[in-house]
């Protein structure tokens, strides 16, 4: 119960005056119905026994409480649509802004992390609770005051109706919790089916899997997965279909024994025709609902699971940094001057999440102010997974990642991430304008046009962003109507803009070239570390041909810093840097 009594508080929070309304309709629509079953008996009653204003009174009360009714179910019907759409928006914006306030990336590379997600999601939408609390109070005020009536009988008639409703809740509750835990467990697999059916739905991989004639072997691959996770549900299912099958049998014979004593009381005319009129429709009514309550609230309380796994979700602790220097304190240097910026790797290994093999293996190496340091090596080296510790995005598994002096795990993440203009090697593409694409690099410049196309010269990009229809406003990409599509090497240049937006003191470029073609490459890198004087400069690159004009050269190698030193100095060692250089120069003079 206190994932409802929580549900609730956010139903009321999220839309109060709907929220009330609907449930004060749901209270209403019992009363209203049991009002007409008992004016209409007294109706019968009357009119047999020709008491004409009686009647006539009582048909009066039977029309305006139908009326009523029928209002009331007209303004359920009107607030629910509305009141689910609250609720969902509500739901939703509170997953995402708890996805939001993980500031690490290891909720998207955890499984179970990823696992609880997806639970998440299924129970985010609260208008579930909605429907949940609404059936509740329905169901349970109708059989609270139909018992009441009912016992005016025999304490035995709303006992035998009740009775025989208990066994098919108890088991399906059990069989819904059981189903429930099968789903639960198999969040994975669910979310491999999605993967399986975006891959090809989604534009980004509609032409691999053309090329490659890859459909038919995702739609069968899809189907055979889908099968397997439902045969683990369809005997709990068939279980669930025969006690609903038995369980009614057993209900009907319990209603039906009610039916036929009160049929014998009034054939003994120990009730009026109007109490068998009122006492049938209740017994028949109440064995509907009971019927009903136990289909709708296991449907519910499965729906109740969700929503409480939606609740852990939200109460699991997502980051707390440190109560050091950087964080509660202020620091006696400031980062937002350019001038003081010094950044240090100290003895940092880093392992994946889930991973047995570091990434990186005791790194240490300094920044110093003002320096522009190009890091290279071959794919897998370990430069791109510096980068991330670099811009906070993970926590070292060992050693330290300063600046200032001052760990980057005491830091507030928002604060952190302002230190940084940053280009990262698998970039966005913003299915949207110009302006967003470039102006989310520094969001409270995003309006400043000036600064935008300020940006775009930086990145080489004014050119063609110049030629849009809509300038600015233009939206790039196919998805949406209007959209202009763009090659590769204008998206990148479109990120390294968004990089560039902001005059941050330290500048983070992760692979800035490698859409381009070779002339451009060499222009645009150049240009980089131009723009890069002044600020302390991380360039990441595969290719060594911009590397010769940086101040410095750190060479990776699985995961390790190997070398280090200007171009003149590593090529006069013969070493990796040397091996590498050599082997790209001689590809493109071959």
């Amino acid at each position: 119960m206190g994932v409802v009594r929580r549900g609730v508080a956010e139903v009321l929070r999220a839309c109060p005056s709907k929220a009330i309304t609907y449930l004060g309709t749901n209270l209403l629509d019992p009363l209203l119905q049991i009002a007409t079953i008992y004016y209409t008996k007294q109706v019968i009653d009357h009119a047999a026994n020709g008491r004409t204003d009686e009647t006539v009174g009582y048909v009066a009360l039977f029309v305006a409480v139908s009326a009523v009714l029928a209002v009331n179910a007209k303004v359920s019907r009107s607030v629910s649509p509305n009141l689910d759409r609250y609720l969902s928006h509500h739901g939703t914006l509170l997953l995402i802004e708890k996805v939001n306030s993980y500031p690490h990336l290891d909720l998207f590379d955890s499984r179970s992390l990823q696992d609880d997600l997806e639970i998440a999601r299924r129970g985010h939408n609260l208008a579930s609770v909605g429907a949940f609390v609404g059936a509740l109070i329905t169901n349970g005020a109708f059989i609270l005051m139909s018992v009441a009536v009912l016992l005016s009988i025999g304490v035995w008639v709303p006992v035998v109706v009740l009775c025989s409703a208990i066994p098919r809740a108890v088991f399906r509750r059990k069989l819904e919790l059981q189903e429930w835990t099968v789903l639960a467990s198999a969040a994975g697999d669910r979310r491999r089916l999605e993967y399986l059916s975006e891959t090809v739905t989604m534009g980004r991989c509609a032409k691999e899997v053309r090329a490659f004639g890859l459909g038919r072997y995702f739609v069968d691959t899809y189907g055979s997965e889908h099968e397997s996770l439902h045969r683990r549900l369809n005997a709990i299912r068939i279980k669930k279909a025969f006690v609903t099958a038995i369980s009614g049998i057993v209900a009907g014979v319990g209603t039906g024994c009610v039916y036929a004593v009160i049929v014998v009381d009034t054939m003994q005319s120990h009730l009026t025709i109007g109490d068998l009129v009122l006492y049938t429709a209740l017994v028949f009514r109440l064995h509907s609902v009971l019927d009903g309550a136990v289909s709708s609230l296991g449907v519910g309380y499965q729906q109740m699971l969700d929503v409480g796994g939606f609740f852990r979700f939200l109460d699991r602790p997502t980051f707390a940094w440190h109560t050091g220097s950087g964080c509660g304190q202020r620091s006696k240097s400031s980062v937002s001057d350019a001038s003081k910026v010094f950044v240090e790797f100290q003895n940092v290994t880093f392992f994946y999440p889930g991973s047995s093999t570091p990434a990186l293996t005791d790194v240490s190496f300094a920044l110093r102010q003002g320096e522009t340091v190009a890091l290279v090596g071959a794919n897998g080296a370990g430069k791109t997974s510096l980068v991330r510790l670099l811009c906070g995005l993970y926590r070292p598994t060992e050693g330290r990642v300063k600046i200032n002096g001052i760990d980057v795990a005491e830091q507030q993440p928002e604060k952190l991430r302002g230190w940084f203009g940053v280009l990262t090697q698998d970039f966005v593409r913003y299915q949207l304008r110009v302006r967003d694409n470039i102006g989310f690099g520094d969001l409270q410049r995003m309006e400043n046009d000036a600064v935008i196309w300020q940006a775009s010269n930086a990145a080489d990009a004014t050119t063609f962003l110049a030629e849009m229809p809509d300038e600015l406003e233009t939206i790039l990409g196919r998805e949406f109507e209007g959209g202009v599509g763009l090659s590769d090497g204008q998206w990148q240049r479109v990120a390294l803009a968004r990089g560039l937006m902001k005059h941050a003191p330290v500048l983070v470029l992760d692979e800035p070239t490698a859409s381009l073609d070779a002339e451009t490459e060499a222009s645009l890198f150049d240009r980089l570390v131009g723009l890069a004087r002044g600020r302390t400069a991380l360039l990441v690159s595969h290719r060594l041909s911009g590397t010769t004009s940086v101040d410095r050269i750190l060479v990776f190698d699985k995961g390790r810093l190997v070398e280090a030193g200007t171009h003149d100095h590593l090529m006069s060692k013969k070493n990796l840097y040397r091996k590498l250089y050599e082997m790209q120069a001689e590809r493109y003079l071959s």
